[in-house]
């Protein structure tokens, strides 16, 4: 027996359990490491003397396969071929086979090619396409949305960013839906029995790969829309909200929020409580002193109310300090109650304070914008407290 020799040119007895690797596979003393199609050589045998040949029992045996053999037999030579050339296409490994009484060694692979590449290509490239133009086609027909959003405060930075969250929100359902949609395809076609031989299976790496890369198309489909987006929300050729020049030792700006005559009431109350908590103790983004309400005329002579208070920004050892004034005023062009804020510096040098109020504005800015989601309740009663703070007669300061 041990002079019997397989198609690999080795003992024909089972593998040696011994030399088994982690797999259960036998080991080769040495293998092919090139990635070319290389018989391996040297696997360890069992002598015949340990190995007892059994007839076939009803039962299996414990144990594992090492290798299967299959004799062609009653089959032509053309036959032949077809046979063990089906197989190597279908299992997409190596295998030994002998024809005419020569042993081979080989298997048939598929290599990528240009023309594989650009059949996945062309249709994600034209499935980006199709998502960028619908979205762009959102961005028109929300023109009007958008001026909204823009008006109550929303910065051009905050739409782009609600686009690109729909279009993952697309993703996630293209992705999902399209992987359920497969797998159900593929098991109506198998229950009807029009698959044949094919085996539809998406539970793998691929159907993983295929979906991040659908992901991936989508969002890079949104890039566009969401500049374009931005651009409505802010014509200008500046997308990020930048201080304006400091006129001497003032920053004037306006805040792009809209009040009506109750809110810049309510506001005292409102900003007050916010800035109470940045007070004593407070080592947050700045510090401020007890803040000041009064009643005053703006530039058009209406009574308006007027928030003075002192701020000191961080980082505190640069001494940057400065006095901040809050006006509901009326906007001239269009005659709207908007908050003006003036900004004079008190301390520290000038180009620290212009570099620390980044922040703080920042945070004002957040602060008015959280006003539009004051529910109606508390703003009657953010009212009242307002009246009390401006009616001495109500029995609040003055």
């Amino acid at each position: 027996m041990d002079l019997l020799l397989d198609l690999d040119g080795q003992s024909l007895m089972p593998t040696d359990p011994r030399h088994a690797g982690p797999s259960g596979q036998a080991v080769p003393r040495h293998d092919a490491t090139d990635g070319s199609d290389q018989a391996p050589i040297e696997v360890a045998r069992l002598p015949s003397a340990a190995v007892v040949i059994v007839p076939q029992l009803s039962m299996p045996i414990a144990g594992r396969i090492t290798s299967i053999g299959a004799a062609l037999n009653n089959q032509t030579y053309p036959e032949m071929l077809a046979t063990i050339r089906a197989h190597l296409e279908r299992s997409g490994n190596s295998a030994y086979y002998g024809v005419d009484g020569r042993a081979y060694f080989g298997g048939r692979t598929r290599s990528g090619s240009i023309e594989g590449t650009l059949d996945l290509v062309i249709p994600i490239f034209i499935a980006a396409l199709s998502v960028m133009n619908t979205m762009l086609s959102s961005v028109y027909e929300r023109q009007a949305e958008l001026y909204v959003l823009s008006s109550v405060g929303l910065s051009p930075r905050h739409i782009r960013w609600l686009f690109f969250a729909e279009a993952l929100v697309y993703a996630v359902l293209a992705a999902v839906g399209g992987y359920m949609f497969a797998q159900g395809l593929g098991a109506m076609l198998t229950w009807f029995g029009w698959t044949g031989a094919l085996t539809m299976s998406y539970s793998s790496l691929s159907a993983v790969i295929v979906s991040g890369v659908l992901m991936l198309v989508v969002l890079a489909s949104a890039i566009l829309p969401a500049r374009m987006a931005s651009r409505l929300a802010a014509p200008s050729r500046l997308h990020v909200r930048r201080l304006p020049e400091a006129d001497g030792d003032h920053i004037r700006l306006a805040m792009p929020f809209v009040f009506n005559r109750q809110d810049r009431i309510a506001m005292a109350p409102y900003l007050s409580d916010w800035l109470e908590s940045y007070g004593e103790g407070s080592s947050s983004a700045f510090f401020a002193s007890l803040p000041r309400w009064d009643v005053c005329r703006d530039t058009g002579g209406e009574l308006t109310t007027r928030l003075l208070v002192t701020v000191w920004l961080r980082p505190y050892d640069l001494g940057v300090s400065q006095h901040v004034e809050v006006l509901v005023t009326r906007e001239q062009m269009h005659g709207d109650l908007i908050a003006q804020v003036t900004l004079e510096r008190a301390s520290g040098d000038h180009s620290s304070w212009q570099r620390c109020n980044h922040l703080f504005v920042g945070l004002l800015r957040r602060r008015f914008l959280t006003w539009r989601g004051v529910g109606a309740d508390d703003r009657q009663r953010l009212l009242e407290r307002g009246r009390d703070m401006f009616d001495p007669e109500r029995g609040g300061d003055a």
